[in-house]
């Protein structure tokens, strides 16, 4: 009866181990050099979007993967050293010799490989948007939805002192399309409101 209990454990183990490593799966290697061989065959420019998710620091990596597998750290150590570890490697050794120009973005660039990091030539660095610029955000996605807001000046300035960047402020502006046009109107500062309100947390006066 152990040994059944034993054998239902591990395939419980596996199993949840298997299900975090997908949930983390980075590309193969074999997916890296279909990508870069894709690109200089057809003389193109190559983008990685998000890339910490594969070009992570590899203590990084295996940490989040032991945390999301508490009962089968030994599956785990051979699982990593024959898939995940050797990524960045792999990378590293094309990007040597790729002839084109690559991007690699990512909201936490303190997250990657520290070796990916030094070959990188030049970072630009875009700053957490100031009043100003989501003012001319708010106003850009409010005149264009259809039919525009009908939102003041005065409004759109209450709106802009709110910290969001600019994908959030276009997700408030879709949503708050959407409840107005149930009712076939304008958006209204009350549908911003309402909106904030649900998905940021925000409650504005």
């Amino acid at each position: 009866m152990e040994e059944v209990n034993e054998a239902s454990d591990s395939n419980s183990s596996s199993h949840e181990f298997e299900t975090s490593r997908r949930r983390h799966k980075r590309p193969s290697k074999l997916a890296i050099e279909d990508q870069f061989e894709h690109a200089i065959n057809w003389n193109a420019v190559l983008l990685f979007d998000e890339c910490e998710a594969y070009l992570g620091k590899r203590n990084d990596v295996n940490e989040k993967l032991i945390l999301n597998s508490k009962r089968s750290k030994g599956l785990v150590c051979v699982l990593l050293s024959n898939s995940c570890v050797n990524l960045p490697a792999e990378f590293l050794q094309k990007l040597e010799y790729f002839p084109s120009l690559l991007f690699l973005t990512t909201n936490h660039a303190e997250s990657l490989d520290p070796a990916i990091a030094s070959r990188v030539h030049l970072t630009i660095n875009y700053p957490m948007l100031n009043v100003e610029s989501r003012l001319t955000i708010w106003r850009n996605f409010l005149d264009r939805a259809n039919p525009p807001a009908v939102l003041s000046m005065e409004e759109i300035e209450l709106l802009s002192g709110i910290e969001l960047n600019g994908r959030r402020i276009k997700n408030v502006v879709k949503t708050a399309q959407i409840m107005a046009k149930r009712e076939q109107r304008a958006i209204r500062l009350d549908d911003i409101k309402k909106v904030m309100r649900i998905t940021e947390g925000v409650r504005m006066k």
